[in-house]
């Protein structure tokens, strides 16, 4: 039987036990996070009506035809003024000059102003037009001349003589309809560039073309006068 005394021996011959760890504070309670719904479906929207874009602008042009007219006046006026001259007494030579002036004017004024703009091509098409339209026209006149003059009393006094007058207006006729045209035709058609570039802002700008026919009377040694057909203008 054990005794208080043989108690007391065994507890003072057990080890001293490890001091207990300190009372760890409890964590404080985090709430779980609130369920995320998920998104809602979101509904395609129609195509915008966008409006189309415009389109590019067409390039400008600019119409130099009012150079081409006044070449082509100052020539026909000569030619005038030389067919009244020659048909006037005293005065054949000086007609007979102004009307080879105006007519060179008329063959090559316009050709010569499409030059100087820098088109060549349209210069060679615009020489052609002015040396076979008035022919042309011409020709083709005479069919309606013929049958027009045939019905013309004044020109059937003397037998045949009503067909070669209405075949004689009627080739004048279409050459001045041929002569005229082609002038029209050249300063409608082809009297047209591209407009120049806007130069940077800050920069000089050139000055303006300008072409202007020359008409003027030259006097000889001798005395005698003579008809002088130009171009002039500022570059």
């Amino acid at each position: 039987m054990l005794t208080s005394s043989s108690i007391a021996f065994a507890q003072s011959a057990l080890p001293p036990l490890p001091p207990l760890p300190p009372d760890e504070a409890t964590p404080p309670a985090v709430a779980p996070p609130a369920p995320v719904a998920p998104p809602a479906p979101v509904a395609a929207s129609p195509p915008l009506d966008l409006p189309r874009a415009a389109p590019p602008p067409p390039p400008q042009r600019v119409w130099y035809g009012n150079e081409t007219l006044l070449v082509d006046g100052a020539s026909f006026a000569v030619t005038v003024l030389g067919a009244g001259l020659a048909a006037s007494s005293g005065g054949g030579g000086v007609g007979t000059a102004l009307g080879v002036t105006g007519t060179f004017g008329y063959l090559l004024g316009g050709p010569i102003v499409h030059w100087v703009h820098g088109h060549a091509v349209p210069g060679f098409g615009d020489l052609a037009i002015r040396l076979f339209a008035p022919g042309v026209m011409a020709i083709v006149g005479i069919i309606p001349g013929s049958i027009v003059g045939a019905q013309i009393s004044s020109c059937n006094e003397n037998g045949d003589v009503g067909l070669n007058c209405g075949v004689l207006w009627g080739f004048l006729a279409g050459a001045l309809v041929g002569y005229l045209g082609a002038i029209a035709l050249d300063a409608a058609v082809l009297a047209w560039e591209p407009a120049p570039a806007a130069p940077p802002a800050g920069t000089a700008t050139a000055s303006a073309f300008t072409l202007a026919p020359v008409v003027r009377m030259a006097r000889e040694s001798d005395g005698s006068s003579r008809p002088l057909l130009g171009v002039g203008g500022t570059f």
